[in-house]
Formats: structure tokens, sequence, C-alpha cells
């Protein structure tokens, strides 16, 4: 079956503190979503005297939805009501647009993901595929090109021959992937930075890959879109 291509579809990632998960499955259902992931994340604390006494970790759930556009910016709308994204440490959500599907029956073949008019990708999305333990690094290496923090998702497996998967990238357990989240002027700088300071050109260093962001809300200092 091939999806209509006047729909356009998107993949609203929202990333709430520690026991939420379930809460934004339930709003964003209503609204008419009816797949979701869960994966568990750690966000870190930019307060020096936090990361000496090893208070810095914060512990959060990444849940990531794919749906119709028109869906997903209903379930944006209705979770920054329930959570209050604008709220300083209260979570965040961003939605990517989708240029084709395979594995859903109801919706699979190309979608309609072009931009439309002046519709201007403000944003990007920079995930950092690292080994276990260089993700502060990561997030510091961030920090110097003006990334505001960032996400650190983590697999749910515990065994070293269990992974998870996030975009069809295998997460193993001594793997870290680092999300950073920033304005689509900032991303060269910050993607450089990494790029320098892991040595990421060297052979078994890590893996860098940036995604556009079409919609963002609850990031400090990201400038908010109208969820029209």
């Amino acid at each position: 079956m091939i999806a209509d291509i006047t729909k356009d579809y998107a993949i609203l990632t929202v990333v709430v503190h520690r026991d939420s998960a379930e809460r934004v499955i339930r709003i964003s259902k209503k609204c008419g979503v009816t797949g979701f992931t869960i994966h568990y994340a750690s966000g870190f604390s930019s307060n020096p005297v936090l990361r000496a006494l090893s208070l810095s970790d914060v512990s959060l759930e990444m849940v990531i939805m794919l749906a119709e556009k028109s869906i997903v910016l209903s379930a944006m709308r209705e979770l920054d009501q329930a959570f209050k994204f604008h709220k300083l440490h209260h979570g965040y959500a961003f939605c990517i647009p989708v240029s084709s599907i395979t594995g859903i029956k109801s919706c699979e073949g190309f979608c309609n993901a072009t931009s439309k008019g002046d519709t201007i990708m403000k944003y990007r999305a920079i995930y950092t595929i690292v080994d276990r333990g260089n993700a502060e690094n990561v997030i510091e290496a961030a920090k110097k090109a003006g990334a505001k923090g960032g996400t650190v998702i983590q697999g749910r497996g515990s065994g070293i021959h269990e992974s998870e998967v996030l975009f069809s990238i295998a997460i193993e357990p001594e793997k870290e992937i680092i999300l950073v989240l920033c304005p689509d002027k900032d991303a060269s700088a910050i993607v450089e930075s990494i790029r320098r300071d892991l040595d990421i050109d060297s052979p078994g260093r890590g893996i860098i890959f940036v995604q556009e962001v079409e919609r963002a809300i609850g990031m400090s200092g990201l400038e908010e879109t109208p969820l029209s």
C-alpha cells in the first residue's frame, strides 16, 4: 500500500523526567498517535559544584512517535499544556519531517515532506555516537561552540550482546548517543567542535549525524515556533 503523497508525516521526540513517559503516551494517544518507542536518557548540569559531587546526572525518558503531521502538532500542543515545556527543566519536544516510511502498512511509501512556501528549518538535531564515558566530553565540546547542553540516550540492554535501536542505529551497551538541539546557524560550529575535540575522524572514535528539525518547544535559548 502506497501512502497518499499529499499527507505529511513527522517524528515527534519528547524528552521528560523519568517515570513521565507513560503520561506522554496517554496524552498522545488521545491525539491519535498509535505507536511509541521509549528510551532512557540523562542530562548534564552545567553547575560545577553538582558535577564535583556527582549529582549532575538528571534521569530522563525519551519518547519517539511517528504520525501524520497534523496529529503530531496536536500532540505537541497538548503535551506543552500538560508539561509546561516553556518553563525551565520541564522537558522539551521537537518534530522532524519524514520523507518515506517502510514497515508500517497503513502509511508505507513516500511522503510529502518538502518545505512549503516560506517554511524554513530553523533548528538542527545533532546526534553523536561515542564510546561510553565520553558523553560529557561531547557536551562540553558542543557548549564551547554555543550549545546550551545535551541529552544522553541510553540503551535498555544490560548485557554485552544486547542493544537498543534509535533511527535504525544500534545503541550498544558500551556506546552512548548524545543529542544536541540547536539553531541552524550554530550547527556547523557545534559539529566541528565535537569533531575536533573528540577526534571523530580517527577510526573507531565515533559518528556524527545531523537531522533537520521543523519545530521545537521547551529548549532554553531556542526561539519557539508557533504550533499552527
